[in-house]
């Protein structure tokens, strides 16, 4: 678990790392909330808390089968609930970019 967070960090930090440059290029970072922007943001959220519910009922699902602390099952609740959204945001946000080019 230890290593999954270290890899997870990393990859994030990079990603943080790849992408800063393009927030600057492209001036996004004084995005106007206009009508696209809150849909993308409501699908996010509503898809986020989607995938919170569906690992919440495989984790009790597993917990049938194997046994493991719940410090693990939490941790893996933060994680899909943070990156869930998140991504889900990014791509949405990805495919409008692609749509104005």
């Amino acid at each position: 678990m230890l290593l999954a967070g270290a890899l997870g960090w990393a990859g994030a930090s990079f990603l943080f790392l790849l992408y800063a440059s393009r927030v600057q290029r492209t001036r996004t970072q004084s995005v106007i909330q206009d009508e696209l922007f809150c849909h993308n943001q409501r699908i996010a959220i509503r898809f986020g808390f989607m995938a919170l519910i569906a690992a919440t009922s495989l984790l009790l699902a597993a917990d049938l089968l194997i046994d493991f602390s719940a410090t693990v099952a939490l941790r893996a609740l933060l994680i899909i609930g943070i990156t869930a959204p998140l991504v889900t945001f990014l791509i949405l946000g990805r495919d409008n970019l692609e749509d104005e080019a």
